[in-house]
């Protein structure tokens, strides 16, 4: 004779009384028995965010205190660093600068005394970006703010 199993205890859910949730974005809804009541499409899990909006005010710092950002623009203003900062930022996000295809199709890339070698594989897209070449480099120090790269030259 099959025994039967014993009944499973109800989900954490259904031992709450009826409660009333107010959520950052103006819904309203209840908890009731198994189930969650609202007058908007269904949303069963909130994280704290959904419940708790996080404030829009910043309060003014401290005499003394700077920013992470700050403190290293400031770091690498004093030790003259900003110029090989953006030559190594300009190589290293190459492929987000100018584009999947083209950054598939460059081979070396390095930046001396500002101006940009590139060694392009394909020859016509060689051909294209120097026909484009002051673009090139208005996109590139655009990009970084400040001037970079003043010629490209192309391998």
């Amino acid at each position: 004779m099959l025994r039967k199993p014993p009944p499973r205890p109800p989900p954490f859910w259904d031992k709450r009384p009826n409660t009333s949730v107010k959520l950052a974005n103006g819904i309203v809804g209840t908890f009731g028995r198994n189930r969650f009541h609202q007058a908007v499409p269904f949303r069963r899990f909130f994280t704290f965010a959904e419940r708790t909006p996080m404030p829009t005010y910043r309060p003014p710092r401290s005499n003394g205190v700077t920013t992470l950002k700050d403190a290293i623009d400031e770091m690498l203003k004093a030790y003259k660093l900003r110029n090989k900062f953006n030559e190594t930022y300009l190589v290293t996000f190459w492929e987000q600068l100018m584009g999947r295809g083209i950054a598939s199709r460059t081979g070396k890339l390095y930046v001396s005394d500002k101006k940009l070698y590139i060694q392009i594989t394909s020859p016509p897209l060689k051909q294209e970006l120097v026909m484009a070449k002051s673009k090139v480099i208005e996109l590139i120090n655009r990009e970084m703010g400040e001037t970079v790269v003043e010629d490209v030259i192309f391998i």
